[in-house]
């Protein structure tokens, strides 16, 4: 037996590496490498992930949201997907507030329009494309946020808090529950980044360190006070990521010091929510560009 290593999200691309027995060998769209159960996935052609980012989809917002039969609060629950799976829009009418959409296995339903936001991608999406259109941070606050960088981190803030309360649970990237990286991961995400989904800074994805080498929770504090650490930026501690919220605090999910669940906690010493153990193992500061 193997442990969980990752917590796919209903609707996302994967690719199929090794297709054999129940267990098929997969990569996300972020490059994670691991096993999926063969019922679980929706095969679509070459052809068909071309056309997949070309229709109107959107992510769900709520911790959960049931897919119903009909336009009304009345109808059978068809499914029930947590926040931020994929779902293609076929109708948003906004005379009664439903929108019908399209699930993966063809099925169709209805969910309030209100419920929904814009799935933030493109072809980068997958890891194979980022050859042919490199990740290009100012191209991207161009294009989703209008070019305004502190409107991406208060985004980010916003998906950051949604999560707080929620249950600590290892390889886990949904309200069932998160490990540290999964959170990271998923509020990046939620804002239209993907960034690496373990807890380190690595070639190749969109986060770059931005601390000296040597570095100390020490120095990432004065920083801190100093405005160098800008909320959005990722901490890295020893097997532990956590994101900076600002006035030194920052929202992550632990399994340490009492807690089993994403709380808050803060770099200065002076304050309730000192983290000590986390405090001293602190070596990275890392951020988008």
């Amino acid at each position: 037996m193997t442990s969980r290593v990752d917590e796919e999200i209903y609707g996302n691309i994967c690719c199929i590496l090794q297709d054999e027995g129940e267990w098929l060998k997969i990569r996300t769209h972020y490059g994670y490498i691991g096993y999926v159960e063969r019922n679980n996935l929706v095969r679509i052609s070459e052809i068909e992930m071309e056309d997949y980012f070309q229709k109107n989809r959107m992510v769900t917002i709520p911790l959960w949201l049931d897919v119903l039969s009909i336009p009304s609060v009345k109808g059978t629950c068809l499914i029930t997907l947590p926040s931020g799976s994929v779902l293609e829009v076929l109708y948003s009418g906004p005379e009664c507030g439903w929108s019908r959409v399209k699930l993966p296995d063809g099925g169709c339903g209805f969910v309030k329009s209100s419920q929904l936001e814009p799935w933030i991608c493109g072809k980068g999406y997958l890891p194979e494309k980022d050859a042919e259109l490199p990740f290009s941070f100012d191209q991207f606050l161009s294009v989703h946020y209008g070019g305004n960088a502190d409107y991406f981190r208060k985004k980010l803030m916003e998906h950051a808090c949604f999560y707080l309360g929620i249950s600590y649970r290892w390889g886990g990237r949904s309200p069932f529950g998160m490990d540290c990286s999964g959170l990271v991961h998923t509020i990046y995400r939620k804002a239209g980044i993907s960034i690496y989904r373990d807890a380190e800074v690595k070639v190749g994805y969109p986060v770059k360190c931005i601390s000296p080498q040597p570095y100390s929770g020490r120095q990432c504090a004065e920083d801190c006070r100093e405005g160098r650490i800008l909320p959005g930026d990722l901490l890295y501690f020893t097997g532990h990521v956590a994101i900076y919220v600002g006035n030194g605090k920052y929202i992550h999910s632990t399994a340490g010091n009492g807690c089993f669940s994403v709380v808050i906690n803060s770099l200065f010493e002076e304050s309730r929510y000192f983290r000590k153990d986390l405090y001293e193992t602190l070596y990275a500061a890392g951020r988008v560009c």
